[in-house]
């Protein structure tokens, strides 16, 4: 049986009609005000009705979280802006998480022209395995069935301004797609997403978007569900950033900077530049020995923070955290004295012998370095190995 609930209020004369917004909350319906006044005339006087509001409300479910995202998220309507087109947007991975066996792979828009544009609607997306050299694409069942704003029958259009002057959430835009995360049988032996392309419409240019980390799509045969375009701001409501993955060598190009001296010291940054589509994290100190003509290693250098000619600043000991996208640079100083304490001049080495910080194989890198105490400070962002 369905419970009524009724609100009686009463104005007395020349009161406003007032309606307690902590008790509608809970409700979906929009409960209208209704205000009435009735004048009669007795002896030349006028009286004031008393006016009786009744309220009937059908409760339903609470609003969802997704409801109360779109009521915040309700995009103006453009005006005189032009549809975005793909050479105009980056798109990003972002970030997944999973959920009562469901995926979440999200990804962010943004605008790297000059003007803004307008981007709506739900994208055609096609799926794609195997590395990022050699992509293979997967046959996966395309739905548009999801909560909330995101899947909206019919999605509103949100202005995408350029990034370059526009750093708020409610200027960029979002995509998730959702799948299952385990097979029939419970495992996870299903097929892995590593990239997707995505185009503005079905037969238009696309752009391939790699996977910092590969999503699973379990259900048999394989499928997923694709949002629309909706606003960056409640991205967060489906998933969470991802931290880039720990950078590798076979994903690095580990060569040796400008050399620099003074005042009896030398020193020399290691370059490690990210040459991989997927963006990668550093931090700490790489593994730095020297090599003598033999191949011999004959010194390692010593973990500090900072040294005569540089590493972190002055009372920092704290190693940063590097985030590398493709084609940027990191670096991290080796530096020693160049002569010993009676005067004798420092032994060469031909070859340097580097280990990115945590993960990743020894790098030869074919430069000449001579220091009596090798020293080695932290991964900085740059190219001067000093922060």
């Amino acid at each position: 049986m369905r419970r009524w609930h009724t609100l009686t209020m009463t104005r007395a004369r020349g009161r406003p009609l007032r309606i307690n917004a902590a008790f509608l909350r809970p409700y979906r319906e929009d409960i209208p005000r209704v205000r009435r006044q009735t004048h009669a005339r007795r002896a030349g006087v006028v009286f004031d009705a008393v006016a009786v509001l009744v309220v009937v409300v059908v409760p339903l479910q609470p609003l969802s979280v997704f409801d109360h995202l779109e009521h915040q998220a309700r995009a103006t309507p453009a005006v005189a802006t032009a549809p975005c087109k793909i050479g105009q947007l980056d798109i990003v991975y972002y970030g997944g998480s999973g959920a009562a066996g469901t995926a979440i792979t999200g990804f962010k828009v943004t605008n790297s022209s000059k003007v803004a544009c307008v981007l709506g609607g739900y994208p055609t997306v096609s799926f794609f395995t195997g590395t990022t050299s050699a992509p293979r694409p997967l046959a996966v069942i395309v739905s548009h069935q999801g909560p909330g704003i995101a899947f909206a029958v019919h999605p509103r259009p949100i202005v995408i301004g350029p990034s370059a002057t526009t750093k708020s959430a409610s200027k960029q835009a979002a995509l998730v797609f959702t799948s299952d995360d385990f097979a029939s049988d419970g495992s996870d032996n299903c097929p892995h997403v590593t990239s997707i392309v995505v185009r503005l419409r079905d037969a238009g240019q696309g752009t391939r978007v790699f996977l910092w980390y590969p999503s699973l799509v379990c259900r048999s045969p394989a499928s997923a569900s694709v949002s629309s375009f909706f606003p960056a701001s409640i991205l967060d409501s489906f998933t969470l950033p991802d931290l880039f993955p720990i950078c590798t060598t076979s994903g690095l190009r580990v060569t040796a900077g400008t050399g620099e001296a003074g005042l009896g010291h030398a020193g020399l940054p290691i370059l490690f530049r990210n040459v991989s589509v997927i963006p990668c994290r550093m931090r700490y100190y790489p593994s730095v020995g020297l090599l003598d003509a033999s191949g011999r290693r004959v010194a390692t250098a010593r973990d500090t923070p900072s040294g005569y000619l540089g590493g972190l600043p002055a009372g920092m000991t704290v190693p940063p955290l590097v985030n590398l996208t493709d084609g940027q640079t990191a670096s991290a100083l080796i530096e020693g004295e160049d002569s010993t304490s009676n005067g004798a001049a420092c032994p060469e080495y031909p070859v340097i012998l580097v280990s990115p910080p945590v993960l990743g194989s020894a790098v030869r890198v074919e430069r000449a370095f001579y220091s009596c105490d090798l020293e080695v400070h932290p991964v900085v962002p740059g190219t001067t190995g000093s922060a």
